[in-house]
């Protein structure tokens, strides 16, 4: 029941940090204001803010603390990397449920990184565990989804790296295909064991949570409305879209737009084209400039 109780206490620590965003959004408060302008603002390295820092000495202090706490150093581990790896299996370049959060896109890149890191982490430290026991099936299996995942990774920061925006659809695809195979793979090594009912928890809330974002992204493109494309200009690094919508678009940093395109593939139309604005000028309710 152990794994019950962290995704509990991931779920309800989730859940406050979206509540005090939306409060921060939200509020006109000239002093929680300032202070959240200070915890934001890059200091360190001119890139990274005290905020990042703090987020994320609690996010490994927190797994370290588990981790020594546990009765059981190899199972935790498992259940841990178990939990931090669910994301890679619905996230990406975006992600359409955090959309809903108002994530923006930066903090949801920096936290799918962490996560699929420190997750990968501990499965290798639960495939070493269990090797020192002189146990060869859960050897041959963790290395399998361990490998799988590894790659996935990689294909997954890929999709990422502006270098590599030739070959994104093809990383992104691998990406998607690898994800299905470490599923499988991780619910082989789980019944080779004979283990716990709970311990299908994590594969079971992968599919879940990947059911859920691509009814989210389905429902989304087909109820989207309509807006008309003015104009294209050719820029050095791209193209400038300029397209009128009818209604005004709040933003905020961080934030992107979905495009979609009626005339492509369902699939494809059903993903769009997510789209960060480079700038905000509305001409009355019309539209606004987008890259």
């Amino acid at each position: 029941m152990e794994f019950f109780l962290w995704y509990a206490v991931a779920l309800g620590g989730a859940g406050v940090v979206f509540t005090l965003r939306h409060l921060h959004l939200t509020s006109t408060n000239y002093y929680m204001l300032s202070l959240a302008f200070q915890l934001r603002r890059p200091r360190i390295l001119g890139e990274i803010s005290i905020l990042y820092v703090l987020i994320l000495m609690t996010f490994l202090a927190i797994n370290a603390l588990i981790l020594y706490l546990g009765d059981d150093l190899s199972r935790m581990s498992a259940q841990l990397a178990a939990l931090n790896l669910v994301p890679i299996f619905v996230g990406g370049r975006t992600n359409i449920v955090l959309d809903k959060c108002g994530l923006s896109l930066w903090s949801y890149h920096a936290l799918l990184y962490w996560m699929t890191g420190v997750g990968t982490i501990e499965a290798f430290l639960h495939i070493g565990l269990e090797t020192n026991e002189g146990a060869t099936v859960p050897l041959v299996s963790g290395l399998l989804v361990g490998m799988i995942l590894i790659v996935s990774n990689v294909a997954l920061c890929g999709t990422v790296l502006p270098n590599l925006h030739r070959i994104e659809g093809v990383l992104w695809k691998a990406q998607r295909l690898l994800a299905m195979l470490a599923l499988l793979a991780l619910v082989w090594h789980v019944s080779v064991l004979t283990l716990a009912w709970e311990s299908y928890l994590a594969p079971a809330g992968a599919l879940v949570a990947w059911f859920l974002c691509f009814t989210c992204r389905m429902i989304r493109a087909l109820t989207a409305g309509t807006a008309k494309l003015e104009s294209v200009e050719a820029l050095r690094l791209g193209c400038q879209w300029t397209i009128a919508s009818k209604s005004s678009l709040q933003t905020y940093p961080g934030c992107y737009f979905y495009i979609y395109n009626t005339k492509v593939s369902w699939l494809s139309r059903i993903y769009g084209y997510p789209m960060m604005p480079i700038s905000a000028e509305p001409r009355g309710a019309k539209g606004h400039s987008l890259d």
